[in-house]
């Protein structure tokens, strides 16, 4: 995963590693293959934003107590006061400075927040104003990650496929997709089809019978 710019897949696959098992952000490096400066960005970064919390707290060595970071929006475990090896915690506590929020990961907290109720992708579109090209693109790349399902299909007024309706879960298996509801003009296309078919067959039909011994001797008559 590049270093320099992660993208909204980039942040879906940080989650879906803390939702497997919560992390440090050490641990998320090597899990998510991420480079160290963007991890120290990112972490704090998903944590402010509301997409994680601090489920416990690891003390690694020689080094202040690390927070072990978990998918949600629970309340944080509170920082110890002493080490594992009995000495107090020393030091300042992360977190709690102000921290920059990448442009793309406030767009992709609003896409999460828009697939909390089933959506389409043009009213996801209108509520983040992510283009849909790039929407659609994300939304394949979370649906592979079994991050988003369908919720259900909608038949188009008009005929052809069903729209269908995402929404954020875990792990869950897609609505059964309905069969494509036929138009009107579909219908329309339809039976010309069938028509001009029937009309070929009809003339094949009399030029078999033109070539038939009695229909020529009917003829003459």
């Amino acid at each position: 995963m590049s270093t320099n710019r992660i993208g909204k897949i980039g942040y879906a696959r940080i989650l879906r590693c803390l939702i497997i098992k919560p992390a440090t952000t050490r641990d998320v490096m090597r899990r998510c293959k991420l480079g160290r400066t963007a991890a120290i960005r990112i972490m704090p970064a998903l944590h402010a934003m509301g997409l994680t919390y601090i489920h416990s707290w690891v003390a690694e060595y020689r080094a202040p107590m690390a927070p072990v970071y978990a998918f949600g929006s629970k309340p944080d475990a509170p920082l110890p006061t002493v080490r594992p090896n009995g000495k107090p915690v020393t030091g300042s506590p992360p977190n709690r400075g102000p921290v920059a929020l990448p442009p793309e990961l406030v767009a992709f907290r609003c896409m999460l927040r828009a697939l909390e109720a089933p959506s389409s992708i043009a009213e996801i579109r209108d509520a983040t104003g992510i283009d849909e090209r790039w929407l659609r693109v994300v939304i394949k790349g979370m649906r592979d990650l079994r991050m988003v399902r369908v919720s259900f299909w909608i038949n188009r007024a008009s005929g052809g496929a069903p729209v269908p309706y995402f929404e954020f879960a875990i792990n869950t298996a897609d609505a059964p997709r309905p069969a494509p509801v036929r138009g009107r003009v579909e219908t329309n296309r339809r039976y010309r089809a069938g028509r001009a078919a029937r009309e070929a067959d009809l003339l094949i039909h009399r030029a078999l019978a033109g070539n038939c011994t009695p229909y020529r001797e009917a003829v003459a008559a």
